[in-house]
């Protein structure tokens, strides 16, 4: 066991010092495996057989950076970074990404209802579901896993030890909102797609969801919470963007953006609010509390 006295001094400079370079290893990782997925195994992989290997590294490459960051030269235990036994992991997982899909399901419903929104449903097989699944795995290692790790669990656990919880979360959604920022401007100077382009629209969502997800993990004091709520929105929007089972009628940019609007409203901005009054409730306790 670990003792505070075994612990790397934690300095302001320092800590946030680590947090940017952690910020710029994922954007460096992710942008890197991108050119690599693009040139060397697209030409030569099935598509699924590309998004599941370049999932798969991602998360094996952040894990370890973290790993030699955290565990071995600041010698700290993983339940500091949020992540807590098997048992509550899946049940927070499982809330997070419950939370996101009541709460989107509501308001995308509120848009059909006003008018605003015309939604197109597809038959349902065992083929869908196994699509949904591959869908939501590859979300998970590719995206949730390796972002809530290095965003909601090193750098805010670095920023709060350093300068306090509000510091914390507000940093670290910047720090979020630059990381997205970094990996498109990357990502065009080699030449890939992007998928979108950086704009004030990009800042209110980066800065709202990054917000979002660490007041989930404060609230239930377990990193596997925000990981739900990620990965249930990314596999979500990205389904519905390809136009999978549920699409938009007509499939055009407005009314996709019609979806974002009302998902952005009723489950990112509303649940940021339901969860900060629930941790507004809650007794103060470290960020690191799991």
């Amino acid at each position: 066991m670990n003792t505070a006295s075994s612990k790397i001094p934690v300095g302001r400079g320092s800590a946030l010092v680590r947090a940017i370079i952690m910020a710029a290893v994922l954007v460096a990782i992710l942008s890197g495996l991108g050119w690599i997925s693009a040139n060397i195994l697209q030409p030569n992989l099935p598509n699924m057989a590309v998004a599941g290997l370049r999932a798969v590294l991602t998360s094996l490459l952040v894990m370890g950076i973290v790993w030699l960051m955290h565990r071995h030269l600041q010698r700290r235990s993983w339940s500091e970074l949020g992540f807590v036994r098997t048992s509550s992991a899946i049940i927070t997982f499982l809330f997070g990404a419950a939370f996101w899909i009541v709460l989107a399901t509501g308001g995308i419903m509120a848009g059909v209802y006003l008018g605003y929104i015309e939604l197109a449903i597809s038959p349902f097989s065992l083929t869908a579901l196994g699509i949904v699944a591959f869908h939501i795995l590859v979300v998970f290692f590719y995206e949730a896993l390796p972002e809530e790790t290095v965003i909601r669990g090193y750098i805010m656990n670095q920023l709060d030890d350093a300068a306090g919880r509000f510091v914390a979360v507000i940093g670290q959604a910047i720090l979020f909102m630059l990381f997205g920022f970094g990996v498109v401007a990357l990502s065009g100077l080699m030449g890939l797609p992007t998928g979108w382009e950086i704009g004030a629209d990009r800042v209110i969502l980066f800065l709202s969801f990054g917000i979002t997800l660490a007041l989930l993990r404060i609230w239930t004091g377990s990193l596997w919470t925000a990981m739900g709520f990620h990965t249930a929105f990314q596999t979500t929007i990205q389904l519905m963007g390809q136009n999978r089972f549920i699409s938009v009628n007509p499939a055009d940019a407005a009314s996709f953006n019609e979806i974002a609007i009302f998902s952005w409203m009723s489950a990112i901005a509303l649940g940021g609010v339901i969860a900060l009054i629930a941790v507004l409730l809650k007794r103060r306790r470290p960020v690191r509390a799991a």
